[in-house]
């Protein structure tokens, strides 16, 4: 008598297949989608924005900080649900949720937009840890890190990543309002 346990449904079958896929081209993705950043025309954008970003922060950023130090939450309760949405806790089960929904349903469209968005993220993160490693700037506050650590705002650019791979996929429609929320988390930060 055979037992029913070991018996995966077909539907299983098929996700298990797309994830081992998934996981076996995630490295030549990430590859693949690190190259094209490197491109002349993005890096001419990168070292203007790098240029842009040495200017402030020697000119501006230690106002920033006091400012944000003496007004923390502004923005009351708003302040604290932006800071959770930007949090990658918050924003990594989601996008593995719509990641999952995509092989769960068959949705192609969705898969693409996942495994970019994941792609995206996974880029934008070891980027921004590398370029907080570099710059070591302050924080407002000596909560976290000991306060090291603090530039570039990590809830920042994962919101705008996310933002700009909705936007690609879907449409100004979708984007700004996107890029809106991208906005409120970094100046929630």
């Amino acid at each position: 008598e055979e037992s029913d346990e070991h018996v995966i449904a077909p539907r299983e079958q098929l996700i298990e297949m797309a994830f081992s896929r998934d996981i076996g081209n995630a490295w030549y993705r990430l590859r693949d989608d690190s190259a094209a950043v490197f491109q002349p025309q993005n890096l001419l954008a990168l070292a203007i924005a790098g240029g842009g970003a040495l200017v402030l922060r020697s000119e501006v950023d230690g106002q920033v900080r006091k400012h944000t130090a003496k007004h923390r939450n502004r923005w009351g309760n708003g302040s604290t649900f932006l800071g959770n949405i930007g949090d990658a806790e918050v924003q990594i089960p989601i996008l593995l949720g719509v990641y999952y929904m995509s092989l769960r349903n068959q949705d192609e469209e969705l898969h693409d937009f996942s495994t970019t968005l994941l792609s995206a993220f996974t880029i934008n993160g070891l980027s921004t840890l590398a370029i907080k490693v570099v710059t070591d700037t302050d924080r407002p506050s000596d909560t976290y890190n000991d306060g090291r650590f603090g530039f570039p705002s990590y809830h920042s650019s994962s919101s705008f990543t996310v933002a700009s791979v909705i936007d690609e996929y879907y449409g100004l429609q979708y984007g700004v309002p996107a890029y809106v929320v991208a906005g409120l988390i970094g100046w929630s930060r």
